[in-house]
């Protein structure tokens, strides 16, 4: 239960704010508007406050909770079932970790770059009608 909760809690602290961070910078030097880490956090801050940087926090909390139980408990179980050593039990847990994590990270991403901001489910809904269940998945080999 600590694994999970550790989880949601590096969500809320690191993963939402500077995953929004970086989201909007990149935004910004596409349009050619000033960019960097102070004109970002005040662009956010400016036009929608504190909530700008939690935009896609409910799968972000998710994708990190679902993660490190994946690779912490799932390391653990492959050195004692399978007897192998930290590098091979922690290869095996965080490519198991990444196929359970990709789809919500791509909804996240999905709900962090969109303007009209959707709920979760008209997201998830909206991704699912685009290209199925490989909408999810899409570009995977990047993160593995």
């Amino acid at each position: 239960m600590a694994t999970f909760s550790s989880g949601i809690l590096a969500a809320m602290m690191v993963s939402a704010p500077v995953g929004n961070s970086i989201v909007k910078d990149l935004r910004l030097k596409s349009e050619k508007k000033p960019a960097g880490s102070i004109n970002t956090v005040r662009y956010i801050y400016n036009t929608q406050g504190w909530r700008g940087f939690y935009i896609g926090l409910s799968p972000l909390m998710l994708r990190e909770a679902i993660y490190t139980w994946a690779v912490f408990s799932g390391k653990g179980s492959f050195q004692k079932r399978f007897g192998w050593n930290d590098a091979q039990a922690s290869i095996a847990a965080g490519s198991i970790a990444t196929l359970f994590s990709q789809p919500i990270d791509t909804l996240a991403t999905h709900m962090q770059n969109r303007v009209p901001r959707r709920s979760m489910w008209d997201c998830i809904k909206m991704m699912y009608a685009e290209d199925s269940i490989g909408r999810f998945y899409r570009r995977f080999y990047f993160r593995w």
